[in-house]
């Protein structure tokens, strides 16, 4: 199994040669030492001076005291001191700053397109078939590979504790909780519990820093939250119809409706009646839904809706619902009313339409020509000057 990019070798080995001087200028028992050391010198000194009589007056004791090689081996380790404490200083601003363009990088990777498709195709598969390790298995591997570096820059001391977890606390702790499952399945197949080890140290240690810093007993979020975060990595845009989407239009027209899908004259005819009306939904620059508005007289229409069937369950089309009931009520709001029509079998569209609320005014008998099925009016009152 994939377990992510190694670093380059010449950042592993600084990483290695950063580890030892940080734990040397930081280790509290190695400045112990140093201190003691210049104690012992000086107390060593005074112990010679008594014993040889040289504290008859202060200027004598000053002479002899110039003269003693052991003071200025003790004054040596006291400059030593000073001068390393000022050094561990102008270290540690370094070392922060190395991190901190270490760590922008890789904020940088985790916002990039290719990065990003991969995120908005995990959540879809999380939210829609959870469960799926086959559908997940490339994009979960591209962002575990993510995290394992970070967890190397984490273990080789490139990345301080502190700085990883105040720029990527959120996403470290989220994505180990939705992906853990899929870790410990493929641990169990290859039979191999290192797969994404340093993904899973870099969870403990930042879920350990959070735990402390915050108070917190517990990290984890319940299903709720994740749903929403994962609807977040969707990145759902809604724009304007392009004549260039009406190919991948058509492809959504027809695998959601069978019988009676318009054809391509209608939406350019549609297009032309309220240019407007007709947004189409992407994820990561790929369209997975569109709708289709237009005005009759003093009532907004909603002539069609579909979405792409391998991208519902992701509030795409309440989205698209939503925006273009808002545009209505900001740009027409002479409008008295929202209608639409939809078939009386499908029920999660009347669900969704009901949750929105509209309501059924009427049952069209035949509506549907080429099959000869029933339709239910819809109808909400439209909100703006004069209605209430």
């Amino acid at each position: 199994m994939p377990t992510g990019m190694s670093l380059p070798k010449a950042i592993k080995k600084e990483g290695r040669t950063r580890e030892m001087v940080s734990w040397l200028l930081f280790c509290p028992h190695f400045w112990i030492a140093i201190v003691a050391f210049g104690a012992i010198c000086v107390l060593y000194l005074a112990y010679a001076h008594r014993a040889a009589g040289w504290l008859r007056s202060g200027p004598e004791f000053a002479v002899l005291l110039l003269r003693s090689q052991t003071f200025w081996m003790a004054l040596g380790a006291i400059g030593t001191v000073l001068t390393l404490c000022f050094i561990s200083k102008q270290v540690a601003g370094a070392r922060n700053v190395n991190a901190y363009q270490f760590l922008r990088q890789e904020d940088e990777r985790f916002h990039s397109p290719e990065m990003m498709r991969c995120r908005s195709n995990l959540a879809r598969v999380l939210l829609t078939t959870p469960g799926k390790y086959d559908l997940m298995q490339p994009d979960a591997d591209e962002i575990c590979g993510y995290f394992e570096d970070l967890g190397l820059l984490l273990r080789k001391g490139i990345a301080p504790k502190y700085l990883t977890w105040t720029m990527f606390d959120r996403r470290i702790l989220r994505y180990w909780q939705l992906l853990s499952p899929y870790i410990r399945n493929n641990r169990e197949q290859e039979r191999d519990d290192t797969i994404y080890s340093e993904f899973e140290y870099l969870w403990k240690k930042i879920a350990r820093f959070e735990k402390n810093a915050l108070r917190r007993n517990r990290i984890e979020v319940d299903q709720t939250s994740l749903n929403q975060y994962l609807h977040d990595e969707l990145r759902v845009d809604l724009r304007r119809f392009r004549s260039s989407d009406l190919g991948r239009i058509m492809e959504i027209e027809r695998s959601s409706f069978d019988v009676d899908a318009y054809n391509e004259n209608q939406f350019k005819q549609l297009h032309r009646d309220f240019p407007g009306g007709f947004r189409v939904a992407e994820i990561s620059n790929f369209v997975v839904g569109y709708i289709a508005a237009t005005v009759q007289g003093d009532a907004g229409e909603i002539d069609s809706m579909a979405v792409d069937p391998d991208y519902r369950r992701l509030s795409v089309g309440r989205q698209l619902l939503e925006f273009t009931l808002k545009r209505f009520e900001e740009e027409r709001p002479e409008l008295k009313l929202y209608k639409l029509q939809v078939r009386t079998t499908n029920t999660s569209a009347i669900h969704l339409y009901e949750q929105l609320g509209f309501r059924q005014t009427s049952i069209l008998k035949g509506y549907y020509k080429k099959d000869g099925a029933d339709a239910f009016e819809m109808e909400k009152q439209a909100v703006g000057p004069g209605n209430g």
